[in-house]
């Protein structure tokens, strides 16, 4: 028989016993202070080592209206209330009106006040973030805009590049949601829009507006840089895929025969990509070759024009890295005048990277 304790730390023998300890409450008290606190530490325990961290996302800041504020200053900064009172009759906080009202009286008195923001302070400073508004601007007005994914890695790689300390997701070198969507609220002129299909816009691609809308677009640029009697300056761009597989021609085969197979180089699916570029004036620049593999040989570059260069990409096309690597390539023969690049809106071409590099190069 298992015994329990009473009050007196004693142990109950019968029922009797058992009954009056429990009006006393001396048992449920042993309980609640001993075998219910042990379970209850191992259970806190126990959820502190399983459960995820939770952000309190119930919180809600700035409960308070912007006009309301704004006319709870007028009124004491006009004498007609004090700051209670117009904290009370605009439904405003105090605190928050009376360090508002603060600073509205130091600037009329010719000071330069400190205004604290609400919140964590932005990775990125206002001159980083307007300098990639306008990059993102100028890339969206030639047809080339940036969709989130590539904001998100912008900003990680403007991050990196000027050893500002992030906790942004290191593993595929992209900034956060939650920055974004802040970068978008302090950025008002900017919104996430969904633009044509791509099938459309080919569609309606040869259309007169169409057609007059680029070469206005390509007119304005030539009379900025002034490049219409320098064709040496003007170059197109583009890269073009070749399949290192041969398709068979139909051979001669015995009748019936389930598998007929002819030897090729390679297994299917293997490409090879070559970038060229040439300006009006006939001048080529050599060309980048790009093999699907990590290691690099030198046999790659056999037979190829003097001046080529080799690298190895995980699927044998170009990417954003890769198209830099040819923009440095690239420089190597360009004329010292500013020059124009025609090129497609593929999205390793239309990266900030890529435009920033332009603009440090004065292309």
């Amino acid at each position: 028989m298992t015994r329990l304790p009473t009050a007196k730390m004693g142990f109950v023998q019968n029922a009797d016993q058992f009954i009056a300890a429990l009006k006393m409450g001396s048992i449920l008290d042993y309980l609640k202070n001993n075998i219910l606190r042990n379970c209850g530490s191992e259970r806190e325990t126990t959820d502190k080592v399983m459960m995820p961290r939770k952000q309190n996302l119930n919180k809600i800041y700035l409960r308070w209206d912007e006009n309301d504020m704004n006319q709870a200053v007028s009124s004491v900064m006009e004498g007609h209330l004090s700051i209670l009172a117009a904290s009370q009759h605009y439904n405003v906080p105090f605190s928050t009106l009376h360090g508002k009202v603060k600073v509205r009286k130091e600037i009329a008195a010719g000071l330069n006040p400190v205004v604290k923001k609400i919140g964590h302070p932005s990775i990125l400073s206002l001159e980083m973030e307007q300098a990639l508004v306008e990059r993102l601007l100028c890339l969206e007005e030639r047809g080339l805009g940036q969709t989130a994914l590539q904001v998100w890695r912008a900003a990680f790689q403007l991050a990196e590049a000027l050893g500002i300390k992030h906790n942004w997701n290191t593993e595929d070198k992209v900034a956060g949601v939650d920055w974004f969507r802040a970068f978008l609220k302090r950025n008002s002129g900017l919104s996430l829009r969904k633009p044509e299909g791509l099938s459309r816009a080919r569609a309606e691609g040869l259309c007169k507006e169409e057609v007059d809308h680029y070469f206005s677009i390509l007119k304005q640029v030539l009379n900025d840089y002034q490049l219409f009697d320098k064709p040496h300056c003007i170059y197109n761009m583009d890269e073009s895929g070749f399949p290192l597989n041969n398709r068979p021609l139909k051979i001669v085969s015995q009748k019936g025969k389930r598998e007929v197979v002819s030897l090729t180089n390679v297994e299917r699916g293997q490409n090879v990509t070559v970038v060229a570029c040439c300006n009006a004036a006939g001048a080529y620049i050599p060309p980048l070759v790009i093999f699907k593999g990590v290691r690099n040989s030198i046999v790659y570059k056999d037979d190829l024009p003097p001046g080529s260069v080799v690298e190895m990409s995980d699927s044998g096309y170009i990417n954003e890295d890769l198209f830099i690597s040819w923009l440095n390539h690239f420089t190597k023969f360009k004329p010292d005048d500013k020059i124009l690049i025609i090129l497609d809106n593929h999205g390793s071409h239309t990266s900030v990277r890529a435009l920033d590099f332009c603009k440090k190069k004065t292309t």
